[in-house]
């Protein structure tokens, strides 16, 4: 959000110093690139190890919602990559993320299984990669 600063009477500027915390990045993480999973990184590091297929993450997942209710409340899974042990929404999500990564997710329902019998047309929820543990030949 912007700030409005007013100078002083009696100087002519203001020298601020902006010191940068987080870097906040929206981006289509579907396989299809077709903007059916959105990703909208709220905090990441670029230091920590990026998740690969058949690596081993610790996910915990906060609020899934239905665009309308909730469908589950926290939720912690542990799960290995590129094995169908997640559903289409999430592989693709965690993916393209990085351990201790957050992420606000919006997904098409249809690409999440805990959406079955729901009426919303995407599901929303934060994500987190807790933990990541390299799969062989990483």
């Amino acid at each position: 959000e912007g700030a409005t600063v007013a100078v002083p009477e009696g100087q002519d500027s203001w020298l601020l110093n902006v010191e940068l915390h987080d870097f906040i990045e929206t981006s289509d993480v579907s396989f299809e690139k077709d903007g059916s999973v959105v990703k909208r990184s709220v905090h990441g590091r670029d230091v920590y190890a990026k998740c690969q297929a058949l690596g081993t993450c610790q996910l915990h997942l906060d609020g899934v919602h239905d665009g309308r209710e909730a469908v589950t409340a926290v939720t912690a899974v542990t799960a290995t990559l590129g094995c169908g042990e997640l559903c289409d929404a999430l592989e693709a999500v965690v993916l393209q993320m990085r351990e201790h990564e957050v992420a606000e997710v919006t997904a098409d329902a249809e690409l999440c299984d805990w959406t079955t019998g729901t009426t919303g047309q995407s599901s929303n929820f934060k994500l987190e990669v807790q933990k990541y543990e390299p799969g062989d030949g990483e």
